[in-house]
C-alpha cells in the first residue's frame, strides 16, 4: 500500500504503475496543501500534510496481519509554499519506537527511509513528529 499524504485522490504512478491511495481516509488532522516543486511532474510529491508545529505525534494507522513482515518506506520530498524558505527537521516513529530523524536540506533530492519489521498486532502506527 502506498499513501499520498496530503493527496486530494486515489492515482497511479504513470512511470512505475504504483497505485497511490490518498491519506484522507487514514489521517483526519493536519492540512493538505499545493506546494511548488522542483521535481513535481509526480503526483504523489504535488501535495503535502503540514501538521502543526508541537511535540505531538501524528499517526498513520495501518492495517498488518501479526506475525508477518512488511517493509515500511517512508519518501519526502521537499515542497515549499511561497512564503516558505526554511527546511523541515523531523521524527519518524514506529508505534511508540523512533525509528529515524528526517533533515531535508536539498530541495532537489528525495529523502528515503525503510525498515522490516515483524507486526506484533493486528496494525502499527507510522507516526511523524
Amino acid at each position: 500500500m502506498s499513501i499520498d499524504c496530503g493527496g486530494t485522490s486515489n492515482h497511479a504512478d504513470t512511470s512505475t504503475g504504483l497505485a497511490w491511495i490518498s491519506d484522507m481516509r487514514f489521517m483526519s488532522q493536519g492540512k493538505s496543501v499545493q506546494v511548488e516543486n522542483p521535481n513535481g511532474n509526480l503526483l504523489q510529491f504535488q501535495r503535502r500534510r503540514d501538521f502543526p508545529i508541537d511535540s505531538k505525534k501524528y499517526c498513520y494507522t495501518l492495517n498488518t496481519v501479526e506475525r508477518r513482515r512488511y517493509l515500511v518506506r517512508a519518501t519526502f520530498q521537499y515542497g515549499s509554499l511561497k512564503s516558505e524558505d526554511t527546511y523541515p527537521k523531523f521524527e519518524l516513529y514506529l508505534d511508540a519506537t523512533q525509528w529515524a530523524t528526517v533533515t531535508i536540506f536539498d530541495a532537489s533530492r528525495t529523502y528515503v527511509n525503510e525498515m522490516i519489521i515483524r507486526a506484533s498486532s493486528d496494525s502499527v502506527d507510522v507516526c511523524i513528529c
